[in-house]
């Protein structure tokens, strides 16, 4: 195999600044968002009232808690996707001298790890959610329901019946009340 060009090496370079471009943007952006959340939740600490004197109805505390912590499930659905990106298997640099066959993909070990960290911290965030009766709606497989569903992409043509086939943001609901309709990308036929 041929030596790298100077050429190759700025647009190898290039290609990894722009990855950590945007690796920052989704750090800071999951740090916006677990200070919303604090702020929100802060807020919901404060006493507060219905207009009449009374304590808000737990029920209503509930889904506004729920609220508050959806950007930080949201952001953290994220950069698991992301962690998840860089943790596949990547071909290696090209050798320089005896290069035989094709070289095997090589996993990033740090990349795994935090991949599964990231997993670990949803789990326990999701574990939280569903210890306070949050119910977190990622069916997919089944028809559409309008109540629960809003449809962000249809793939497929004719009239057939409508089924969820991704879920690009999960739904949630908490006390049989819907906090937040799933996002979905529907299959027709």
């Amino acid at each position: 195999m041929d030596e790298p060009t100077l050429g190759d090496l700025a647009e190898r370079i290039e290609e990894l600044s722009r990855e950590l471009r945007r690796q920052g943007r989704a750090a800071v952006a999951a740090q916006a968002a677990a200070e919303s959340c604090l702020e929100a939740l802060q807020d919901e600490d404060e006493p507060s009232t219905d207009g009449a004197g009374g304590d808000a109805d737990a029920a209503d505390v509930d889904v506004a808690w729920v609220r508050a912590i959806l950007p930080v499930a949201d952001a953290l659905d994220r950069v698991v996707a992301q962690a998840a990106v860089l943790a596949e298997p990547r071909a290696p640099e090209p050798r320089r001298m005896f290069s035989f066959g094709r070289p095997e993909p090589r996993a990033d070990p740090g990349a795994g790890a935090l991949l599964e960290g990231l997993k670990v911290l949803r789990a326990q965030l999701l574990a939280a959610l569903e210890g306070r009766g949050v119910v977190v709606d990622r069916r997919t497989g089944a028809p559409v329901d309008p109540e629960v569903h809003r449809v962000v992409e249809v793939r497929g043509a004719g009239a057939g019946r409508e089924i969820v086939a991704e879920i690009v943001r999960p739904g949630y609901r908490v006390g049989g009340r819907l906090v937040r309709e799933a996002e979905v990308v529907v299959r027709r036929g």
